[in-house]
């Protein structure tokens, strides 16, 4: 037996537990998703839920979906006639509303897609320049300083060199390149560290999901959600690395 519709209970990425999500994009795309299914290909949707209503001339968008527990930041603004406002689950950007803002939530569309996790002080500075954080140029976690980590020597090809900082980061020299991540697997954690390096990939010793050096990308599962990239200098052969202010070094290992 199936159900199709934006009435039917669904599983969804964006709920907690399964869930209606009632809007007539959802009724096209779920269809589309059972009928691929009852077909033979199983198909699970997982696109974003999107809500959208006129009202008294204005536009209101919605785009995912919010829960009991999610943390809401309002964007700060001079204006209280435009407001745009994001939930944070986990630290991961869940949902964003907001009335007449049509570019900003379409933006936010993504960051909510590719899993970000913006600090509120972030997303509450209007000044922010969303597409900048989705293209990596807006820091994800506020200022951010330089600290010496080693002697280049110390560094080996393809081995990770942990530091222990609170929250701990991970350098890593593959390939000829510098890299910088966040040290802990975003599916258990376990310290990359202690992964297989190999072209600029680092794969987690414990359920071997792979991230991306560069980018931080997901590149094989269990994990989802990706890396942080933290940016990498070699000044008279001591390397440094540029990571969030708030993180406390306590340590070198």
């Amino acid at each position: 037996m199936y159900a199709a519709g934006d009435v039917a209970n669904q599983p969804h990425p964006s709920l907690r537990v399964p869930g209606r999500i009632e809007h007539w994009d959802t009724a096209q795309r779920h269809g589309r998703a059972v009928a691929s299914t009852m077909a033979g290909r199983p198909t699970a949707l997982q696109s974003t839920p999107y809500f959208w209503s006129q009202q008294f001339g204005s536009n209101v968008q919605m785009y995912g979906r919010p829960a009991s527990g999610d943390e809401f930041v309002m964007q700060r603004s001079g204006s209280d006639e435009k407001p745009l406002g994001f939930w944070t689950r986990g630290g991961v950007l869940a949902a964003a509303a907001g009335i007449d803002r049509p570019k900003e939530l379409r933006v936010a569309k993504a960051l909510i897609e590719a899993k970000l996790r913006p600090p509120a002080a972030v997303l509450a500075d209007s000044a922010t320049d969303l597409r900048g954080l989705l293209r990596g140029l807006v820091p994800l976690s506020g200022p951010l300083k330089w600290v010496l980590v080693c002697e280049s020597s110390a560094l080996i090809e393809d081995e990770g060199f942990r530091m222990a900082t609170s929250p701990p980061v991970s350098i890593f020299l593959s390939a000829g390149e510098l890299f910088c991540v966040d040290d802990t697997c975003t599916h258990e954690t376990y310290s990359l560290a202690d992964g297989w390096v190999e072209d600029c990939v680092v794969e987690c010793a414990l359920h071997m999901a792979k991230f991306d050096l560069r980018t931080g990308a997901v590149l094989s599962p269990p994990a989802t959600d990706r890396i942080r990239v933290y940016e990498v200098r070699v000044q008279d052969g001591q390397v440094f690395v540029r990571i969030p202010a708030t993180c406390r070094r306590e340590d070198t290992a």
